[in-house]
Formats: structure tokens, C-alpha cells, sequence
């Protein structure tokens, strides 16, 4: 009886995968069929001439014939749809039509300059009519059936230069003709191809370690998240929706979700995204249906993160409830959010590249698209429209270039599109976050830096240096379409002045400007620093004017979102005392803000650098690093934004109290490189104590007491181990002698009374 088990097993086998042949074909059926309109049939029918092709059609010259194929799709859901109630429904007729339609379009071959045509754009809709009558095609003409599946796998055929949305949306191409021939093979391989592409992907083509998507990366790494992102997305969910349950499903669902979870939401705000996310096509909300298309099909899904795909779904579409700082350490790019608006920065490095040109149309110049691009939406309609046809290339929100009027280089690919120096990034801790870059390129050099609070971004710019130069240097507040209804408006003396037409002018030194529901309070003290206004073709641009071959200029502003004009005097003025810029050089930028009892420092320097902040406490780092420092919570949050460039290693001291306390972060490496690593500063191991001259403090044990007399009230008591370990702490009775029952060991231990005060105690015990 033994000897009949393989054959019985290899029966229930084929029997699996026919029944899962049978189950994906179902699934494209009725993917692809429509239910058209006689109206719609007799229109392509009426075009169609007697050799298959359509008579307005040109097919030696026209780019994109899509609609030849869209006509004679429209016949075989017309034949096979019996809901249709038409006399189409297996007509004879609209049957062969279809087929010498197909004929002449598979003879003909149209092969545009344009390969994405006939490798991707043509096969995936050849595809459609096919699968819906492939099984008439095959009885009634097996030699055009042959042809067709030869078309339509010739596409995927071409694969090898191929990566991310490309490979999989050669797959869905082929995908049709694959499950009608039963090829098993060939869709096993599909399933390795789709499987393989949500891995997360280290080179920047896919999925990346933050889960945000990059391609044409060959170059660096370079976002093209609503771009090639969303047609990945779309492509692997049209292959996950035909084949969930079967055989040829895939694995790795969780990086797809979490792309949804951890990137698209984060970029998506009032129905559009960060134009940063683009591609070379720069625009706001042209794909912004698909992303939402694409959310939904995800929540179909019912994946096992629906319950966060539904939140982030409803923030897709709109629902502004994500609140926090993201940042994407694979592409030197920073999100900061709050209920009212959404903050970008897209900085490069010599990892990363800006986003790349387009040859044709919009995006052809996009070389500053990498500088520090600072976009800000508040109300959605800042970049939308023609703004990106209309705007200044030169004057990116954020960057910091000569405002010359030679032709920009393009960045073809992406070559080209890298910064000169290998610091960029930032530190998050999920709720705030700074960044910063060096930025040399094109003889321009600036240190620049955003610190991200809640209500306030604080920009900062150091260093700003060009010799050999032709035109002034600009730092770009921010550029936006023009609301001239609003208008732009800024303070100077305590005179508010606004201006709805179309001019130019300069303002030195201005308290703050205001335009579109965003203030821009400017903390530099030059007072004869100008800035400039543009507001002409229905743009408005506000920059800063380094003027010509600068020298180590500087610039300092808070950005001021979802402010109203009658609010600019009062929030600017609140900022005194609350935003405390700490240092404003080439080698160390920081803020610390005092309601939130936190600092965000920028160490760029290559030996890192000591600040002593106005709080009385310092930090010193022997590392270029950036690094947020909470009080509040006790904790410090550092990355390297050298990334993998450079730096596995920084020493962090915090001095506070006459006690220097210190820790050694290992910074994380591979895909993790630049990411956020924190730590308490319990966890610090004193490295040095200094006592407080001005007061005195006498401690001592007794038996299995610890007693103290002191010439002021005591707060707050911890104690220490030679080797920096915190091991007891206690809070303190607010008088000058106290004692508190505690058995120690014999040894020498450090006890910090008030968090300044430092007694060196030896307990024999």
C-alpha cells in the first residue's frame, strides 16, 4: 500500500495548484472586467477599421496609444459580462472584432522611444482582454493566442536592468499569461520577485530600513515615494490580491504595512504630501488619489496591522490627527507635524541624491530640490497647481544658493544630485527632532540646522560663505503661491505693512513677516541684514540676502505655523525667553526651549565641541553628532549624521552640578547608520566631580543611616559609586539636616544633594 502514497500525494498536489490556478484566474476576471455601456461599444466599433486599428488613431506617430487597447478591452468585458444586458453578451460579432483588433496590435508591435511603453505600459493592459477570453482565443485561434502570450511576456523578458516598481510592474504584465498557460515556474518565480522586493532593501530601490521608498537610487539614495513608490505599491498589491491564499502569496506583508504606517502617512496632510516625495515630477497632490486608492486596498486586505492601517487610512484621506517628529535616516529627510501643519526638511548628502530631473517638463532643474528643502503646508495649497511650473528654482523653501542666471546643471539619474560634504541627518525622539547639513556645492558652503518643537521650527544658518560668485547669495524663508487676497505682510519700528500686488522690495531687518498662515520671526540681531520680498506670477518668495561673495554670514528665524496676522506681534514677542538660540556657528548650532525644558544640539565640527547652555549645564562630544537632550525625562537622543560615511562611536559628557557624567554611544551600523539611539542620564557614569565652593555640605554614615548637615534647605538627595552607578536616591525634607535609613556596603560613594552639590563620602560601615 506504501508504494501508492507518492502518487496519491502528487494527485492531491496538481489537484492544489489547479484549484490555485483557478482561484488567481477568478480573481484577475473580475479585476478586469467592466461593464460598459452599448453606447461605449458602438463608439469603438465605429472607430475600428477594417484591418483592426482605429481611424483617429496616428500609430507611426502618436506617443501614447493606450486608448487602442482600452477600446478593445472594452470588447471583451462587453462578451463576457452577462450582467450587461446588451445583445454583446457572447456576440459573435464583438468576439472577433476583439481578435483582429489584438492581431493588428500584437503585428504591428508599436514600439515608442519611450521603453516604458512596450515593457510595462502596454502589456499590463494587452493583459486584461486577454485573461477575460484567453479561453475562447485558445479554441478559436491558437496561433494568435500564442502571439499574445509572447507578447506579453517579452516585457517581463527585459527585466534585467530592472528594479522596484519596474520589476513588479512587469510582473502584473505577464502575470495573465503565466496563469493561463498553467506555468508554475514561471509563477514561482513571480512570487521570489514580489517576496524579494518587501524585504527591506539597503542599495535604495524599495523599502528602506525607515520604510520610506527610494529608486534611481544608482547615484545615491533618492525619494520617490509618491512616484515610483505608489506604482510599486500598486503593481505588488494587484499581485497580492490575485494570489493571497494560494500557493504563489507572499511572506513579507508586514514591510508593506509598515510602509503605509511608518512613511505614507507621515508625508500626507490635508489631501496632499510633501512635495519632497515626488520625484523628478515635483507636485503635491498629483498622486494623491492613487495614494489613497492604495491605503484602501491595504485595509482590504485585513492584514494583521489593520487596525493602524485604518488610522493612518483616515489620515490619508485627510483626517489630521498625526501629531510627532519622523525622521528617514536612509535619505537625510526629516517629517514634523502637529494638528495644524506639516513641516518638511529633504537635505543630501554623499549618500543621497536630490530629486532627480525630468527632461521635458516640470522638475527639469530640480538641482536645489536637496539643499535643505523646507517645504511648510498649512492649508494645502501652498505648492499645488502650477506652482512648481511657476516658481523660482533657485529659491527652494530653506535652501541657501547664489541667485545666479546661468542654466542649472540636471541632474540626470540622479548624477550629480549628491551634496559635497557627508553630514546630514538628525535625531528624533518621536515627538521633536532636529537635523542638520553641511552644505557645499556649487562654491556655495552653509551650516544649517532646524530644531522642531510643537508650535515653533527654529531655522538656523552659520557660515554661509562664497568667493567667487556673480550673483547674491539667498536663504529662502519660504516660496509658496501667492494668496493675494491675504497678502504679505511684515513688521518693522512697530509698523505693520502689507502689500496684495504684485512688486519687489527689500526690508532690512524686520521683526517678523507673515504670508499664507505662516509667520516667520526673525531672531538675528544684524540689524542691517535685508531681506527680500517677491510676490510676482503669483508667487510669493521671502528669503534672506547674504549679499555678493559672502563671508561666514548668518541667519536666525522661527518659523511660526497656523499664526494669524493679528497674532505675529504677540507670538513673536512670546518667543523671548521661551526660544533661547545657544549657538549659531560652523561647527555647533543650538536651541533650547524652555517651557519644554529641553536642548536640540547640531554638533558639526569633525572634533565635536563643548556647549555651555544658558540652563548652567553643558554637554561635550568628542564626534560630530546631533543630539536632544530632555530634562524633563532624563534622557539623551543622539544619532550620527555621517551615517555610514563616517563615525562609529561618540563620547558624551554632561556636566551639571560640578559633576561631569559620561557615556560612550556605539552608534548603530548598516541600514540602522544615522538612526536615533537614547539613553537616561542615570545611566551616565560620573567621570569627574567638582564641589560647589559656595555652600557646604557635611555627610557622613552612621550604622545603617546616612545623615547630612547643610547651610541650605535640601531638595533632592542621590548617591553615586566611584565607577558612576546611581544606587539610591531619596527626595529631600526642605530643611538643613536630615537623615535617612539606608545600609550600604563599606566603600567610597559621590552623593549629589540638590543635583549641584557634591560630597565625596567613605562609608566604613
Amino acid at each position: 500500500m506504501k508504494k501508492y502514497i507518492p502518487f496519491l500525494f502528487l494527485l492531491l498536489f496538481n489537484a492544489a495548484v489547479a484549484q490555485d490556478l483557478a482561484t488567481i484566474k477568478q480573481r484577475l476576471t473580475t479585476t478586469y472586467k467592466t461593464n460598459p455601456s452599448k453606447t461605449t461599444v458602438d463608439n469603438a466599433l465605429a472607430l475600428m477599421n477594417a484591418g483592426g486599428g482605429f481611424t483617429d488613431l496616428n500609430y507611426s506617430a502618436d506617443t501614447d496609444l493606450r486608448v487602442h487597447l482600452n477600446r478593445i478591452n472594452t470588447l471583451a468585458s462587453a462578451f463576457t459580462n452577462s450582467s450587461n444586458l446588451s445583445t454583446y453578451y457572447n456576440n459573435s460579432t464583438i468576439k472577433q472584432k476583439y481578435y483582429l483588433s489584438l492581431g493588428f496590435w500584437i503585428s504591428t508591435n508599436h514600439n515608442p522611444s519611450n521603453w516604458w511603453y512596450r515593457q510595462i505600459a502596454y502589456p499590463k493592459e494587452v493583459s486584461k482582454g486577454f485573461v477575460l477570453l484567453a479561453d475562447n482565443l485558445k479554441v478559436d485561434d491558437l496561433g494568435l493566442y500564442n502571439n499574445a502570450v509572447s507578447y506579453l511576456m517579452w516585457g517581463y523578458n527585459q527585466n534585467a536592468h530592472m528594479d522596484g516598481a519596474n520589476i513588479s510592474d512587469t510582473i502584473i504584465g505577464a502575470l495573465g499569461a503565466a496563469v493561463c498557460e498553467s506555468n508554475t515556474a514561471l509563477l514561482d518565480e513571480f512570487r521570489n520577485w514580489i517576496d524579494g522586493m518587501l524585504l527591506i532593501n539597503d542599495t535604495g530601490e524599495g523599502i528602506g530600513a525607515d520604510y520610506m521608498f527610494a529608486q534611481h537610487s544608482g547615484y545615491g539614495r533618492q525619494i520617490n515615494a509618491t512616484s515610483y513608490g505608489n506604482e510599486m505599491y500598486k503593481s505588488v498589491l494587484s499581485y497580492i490580491e490575485a494570489t493571497n491564499g494560494t500557493t504563489y502569496g507572499v511572506t513579507h506583508l508586514a514591510n508593506l504595512e509598515n510602509g503605509i504606517l511608518n512613511a505614507f502617512q507621515w508625508i500626507s496632510f490635508k489631501n496632499h504630501y510633501d512635495p519632497s516625495t515626488s520625484g523628478r515630477k515635483l507636485n503635491s497632490s498629483t498622486s494623491m488619489a492613487e495614494l489613497v486608492s492604495i491605503s484602501d486596498r491595504m485595509l482590504a486586505l485585513n492584514s494583521p496591522q489593520k487596525a493602524a492601517l485604518t488610522i493612518a487610512n483616515q489620515r490619508i484621506k485627510g483626517a489630521n490627527t498625526l501629531v510627532g517628529n519622523s525622521m528617514f535616516w536612509r535619505l537625510d529627510y526629516m517629517i514634523h507635524r502637529n494638528l495644524n501643519y506639516m513641516m518638511s526638511t529633504r537635505m543630501t548628502s554623499t549618500r543621497t541624491v536630490s530629486t532627480e530631473s525630468d527632461g521635458v517638463s516640470v522638475g527639469i532643474y530640480n538641482y536645489y530640490s536637496g539643499a535643505g528643502a523646507n517645504y511648510v503646508t498649512v492649508t494645502g495649497s501652498e505648492y499645488d497647481g502650477s506652482f512648481f511650473t511657476n516658481f523660482n528654482y533657485r529659491q527652494f523653501p530653506g535652501t541657501t544658493a547664489e541667485q545666479d542666471a546661468g542654466t542649472l546643471p540636471r541632474i540626470t539619474w540622479g548624477q550629480g544630485g549628491t551634496n559635497g560634504n557627508d553630514f546630514a541627518g538628525g535625531v528624533s525622539d518621536g515627538t521633536i527632532g532636529c537635523s542638520g547639513m553641511i552644505w557645499n556645492k556649487r562654491k556655495v558652503t552653509a551650516y544649517k540646522s532646524w530644531f522642531c518643537f510643537p508650535d515653533e521650527i527654529v531655522a538656523l544658518g552659520s557660515g554661509i560663505t562664497e568667493t567667487t560668485g556673480t550673483a547674491n547669495v539667498y536663504t529662502t524663508l519660504n516660496q509658496t503661491n501667492f494668496n493675494a487676497v491675504e497678502g504679505v505682510s511684515y513688521e518693522k519700528g512697530g509698523v505693520v505693512t502689507t502689500t496684495k500686488t504684485a512688486t519687489n522690495f527689500n526690508v532690512l531687518a524686520p521683526s517678523w513677516l507673515y504670508h499664507g498662515s505662516i509667520g516667520y520671526a526673525n531672531l538675528d540681531t544684524n540689524v542691517n541684514q535685508p531681506f527680500v520680498v517677491n510676490t510676482n506670477n503669483g508667487i510669493v518668495s521671502m528669503a534672506v540676502d547674504h549679499g555678493l561673495n559672502p563671508a561666514s554670514k548668518k541667519y536666525s528665524y522661527v518659523i511660526l505655523p497656523n499664526a494669524s496676522l493679528a497674532e505675529m506681534p504677540t507670538l513673536t514677542t512670546g518667543l523671548s525667553g521661551k526660544i533661547v538660540v545657544e549657538s549659531n556657528t560652523a561647527g555647533i548650532q543650538a536651541v533650547t526651549h524652555t517651557t519644554l525644558n529641553c536642548t536640540q544640539i547640531v554638533f558639526s565640527a569633525t572634533a565635536g565641541g563643548t556647549l555651555v547652555m544658558s540652563t548652567g549645564d553643558q554637554i561635550t562630544v568628542d564626534a560630530p553628532c546631533a543630539l536632544i537632550l530632555d530634562r524633563v525625562t532624563g534622557k539623551i537622543h543622539v544619532s550620527n549624521p555621517r551615517a555610514e560615511s563616517a563615525g562609529t562611536s561618540v563620547l558624551v559628557s554632561y556636566l551639571k552640578g560640578g559633576v561631569t557624567t559620561s557615556n560612550t554611544v556605539v552608534f548603530p551600523t548598516g541600514n540602522l547608520s544615522g538612526s536615533t539611539t537614547s539613553f537616561s542620564l542615570s545611566n551616565l557614569a560620573v567621570s569627574s566631580f567638582q564641589p560647589d565652593a559656595n555652600t557646604k555640605a557635611r555627610v557622613l554614615f552612621d550604622k545603617n543611616k546616612i545623615k547630612m548637615a547643610t547651610n541650605f534647605p535640601i531638595d533632592s538627595v542621590a548617591i553615586y559609586t566611584m565607577s558612576g552607578s546611581k544606587i539610591h536616591s531619596f527626595e529631600g525634607n526642605r530643611t538643613q539636616e536630615m537623615e535617612e535609613n539606608w545600609v550600604a556596603p563599606a566603600g567610597i560613594y559621590i552623593v549629589i544633594i540638590n543635583h549641584k552639590v557634591t560630597v565625596k563620602v567613605i562609608n566604613k560601615n
